[in-house]
């Protein structure tokens, strides 16, 4: 068993933290969180001691692996203090708000020898693993395009006070913490991106953008589009377009329309705890040292994505290329 110590278990980090009740590698040793209230809820669900802060959770010698799930600005300096400290680390996506954070985030685990994950669950949903199944065995033909849109209304809700409000702790805002999901599921179908142009405003929000619209066009010369919005009714799915089939992938969906003879059926599949699938990971890389499927490295080209769309959208939606090195 593998003893982990989470770091933000309310919003979001309830559901990792459910995900980590659930694996069957995991003693949860601990939980720290800046509500009190969401520390106490969470401590009693996962039968775990609260701790006041991360260097108390460190300073247990038997914890093995931390999970942050902690605003954006912070990713950087956890991580940091994670690994110089020699435990494991599994950080929530993005992996951090900037390139020149994130590289050095990957570099500092590699150096130190411990495992990164980064969470980019959707591509682990049931739906959308069944299409990449179905794109490998060449049920849609020849892939030419992709079409990608996670939105909702978060935007209504978030006050000048939270670190999603303003660009500067949170830039371009739906796209780095929704569409990210989507950048990242792409390239698990159709590898990396070459380019993109962007355009963006602030809709709603008055210090971010709550509107972003990108083009992709990646190596294998497929193209792509992308919207993430944070103040419009949720939505959050990805359509592949092949020569002989399209689909259209929601997380309890996918749709299948084919050419010829045309018609339209739905793919059955089993749905899946994706949270619970990335903890049962982390345990195994950190017992036997194997690199987990969405690492550092792979975080940093979906995060090179989303920083290459806003240069774009800064410079009047000019092309921008991708080129980085972890």
């Amino acid at each position: 068993m593998v003893r982990i110590g989470m770091v933000g278990v309310g919003g979001y980090g309830a559901n990792v933290l459910r995900g980590a009740i659930a694996a069957e590698g995991i003693v949860i040793a601990g939980v720290c969180d800046t509500n009190p209230k969401a520390a106490a809820a969470a401590a009693e669900k996962a039968g775990a001691p609260i701790v006041s802060s991360l260097d108390e959770l460190l300073a247990d010698d038997s914890i093995q692996g931390i999970v942050l799930v902690v605003p954006n600005p912070l990713h950087r300096t956890m991580l940091e203090q994670v690994v110089a400290a020699g435990r494991h680390v599994y950080v929530e996506k993005p992996i951090a708000n900037t390139l020149a954070d994130a590289i050095p985030m990957v570099r500092a685990a590699k150096e130190a020898g411990r495992v990164l994950m980064v969470g980019h669950n959707t591509r682990r949903a049931n739906s959308f693993r069944a299409a990449k199944r179905m794109l490998d065995a060449g049920d849609l033909g020849q892939l030419v395009a992709m079409e990608a849109n996670f939105s909702h209304s978060g935007g209504f809700g978030i006050t000048p006070e939270s670190w999603r409000y303003r660009r500067e702790t949170c830039p371009a805002v739906p796209l780095i913490q929704l569409g990210v999901h989507c950048i990242d599921t792409m390239g698990y179908y159709a590898g990396p991106v070459r380019r993109v142009s962007s355009f963006m405003r602030a809709s709603i929000l008055p210090d971010n953008e709550d509107t972003t619209v990108m083009l992709l066009e990646y190596d294998s010369g497929i193209l792509a589009t992308l919207q993430s919005h944070y103040v419009i009714p949720g939505t959050n799915f990805i359509r592949l377009y092949g020569t002989d089939a399209n689909l259209h992938v929601e997380w309890d969906r996918i749709e299948k329309t084919i050419r010829r003879p045309y018609g339209t059926e739905l793919i059955p599949f089993e749905e899946n705890d994706t949270q619970r699938e990335e903890m049962d990971e982390f345990a195994r890389c950190i017992e036997t040292g194997a690199a987990p499927e969405t690492d550092g490295a792979g975080a940093v080209q979906a995060l090179a994505v989303v920083e290459a769309a806003i240069q774009s959208a800064t410079g009047g939606g000019r092309p921008v290329s991708i080129r980085v090195r972890t």
